[in-house]
């Protein structure tokens, strides 16, 4: 189990924030190997783990071994409600709960049934609300306080904690392979 004092800090530019490594790298499998199984092991050696957690640049958080970032185009909050819909939504909120409190925020589908991260009751879509939801504010160096790291490490350890089940891991992979083209 992941905690908060498993987190790291870094920077990047002008920004800085949590990181978290993991342990859980992408392996190929044993039986028939696809293309798709190659591009994902080459692209994850060099992006992530599993659980990997980067919050420490512009994307705002970036997850996975691909890096998935919510910033963009909300490939996090899709990827984790996938998990949400093939694991249940209780399997989801029983790890990322503890950061969804402290930001004030929620979970769920929106009208068109999609998963997304709510706070203040708005749609997270956008550089503010996702730093709102995220960092409590902004992630530039030296603007950080100790209640919005302790957010933003909260965040990491309860993502990074949800790839770390089995069951999770596999919905991940599900959800990265057909995307795989497009890094390749």
């Amino acid at each position: 189990m992941v905690t908060i004092a498993n987190i790291g800090w870094s920077s990047y530019d002008d920004n800085e924030g949590p990181f978290y490594y993991g342990s859980n790298y992408y392996k190929i499998p044993e039986k028939e190997i696809s293309f798709n199984d190659k591009c994902y092991a080459v692209i994850a050696s060099s992006e992530g783990t599993l659980s990997s957690i980067n919050m420490y640049d512009r994307a705002i958080i970036s997850v996975g071994a691909i890096q998935w970032t919510e910033l963009t185009n909300n490939k996090v909050s899709e990827m984790i409600g996938l998990v949400a819909t093939r694991l249940g939504v209780d399997f989801v909120l029983n790890h990322i709960q503890p950061a969804l409190t402290l930001s004030g925020g929620t979970f769920k589908q929106n009208t068109n049934g999609d998963f997304r991260f709510f706070i203040d009751e708005k749609e997270v879509k956008g550089e503010s609300l996702a730093r709102k939801l995220f960092a409590g504010g902004s992630n530039k160096k030296g603007s950080w306080t100790k209640t919005n790291i302790t957010l933003a490490k909260t965040w990491a350890m309860c993502v990074a904690n949800l790839f770390y089940e089995p069951e999770a891991t596999e919905v991940q992979i599900e959800f990265t392979a057909p995307q795989l083209r497009g890094f390749v």
